[in-house]
């Protein structure tokens, strides 16, 4: 899809209106406008409060495991050699 050309047009259009940024984390490129109305649509769609975007699958990965790790009381995470060490550090996963 990242190819169609109505894609790629309101991509342009987007640009051209706000300019572009690094498009990573909300730390470096800040929530943008449309990135709350498309987590704002993605909560309804789903019925739920709120949603929260991330960039990609390892940021979600991340952000999950640190965060039921470094709140659940006595947590164990068992994980393989794939997992990369950010997580482990960020996550205070014992080995």
């Amino acid at each position: 899809m990242s190819e169609h050309p109505a894609v790629l047009a309101a991509m342009r259009d987007v640009i051209d209106q706000t300019g572009g940024s690094a498009g990573g984390t909300r730390e470096i490129s800040e929530a943008s406008r449309y990135r709350v109305l498309l987590e704002n649509e993605l909560a309804e769609l789903h019925g739920k409060e709120s949603a929260l975007l991330f960039t990609t699958g390892y940021v979600a990965n991340e952000a999950a495991v640190s965060t039921l790790a470094g709140r659940i009381s006595e947590c164990i995470v068992f994980s393989d050699d794939l997992l990369w060490a950010r997580t482990h550090r960020l996550s205070r996963i014992r080995e």
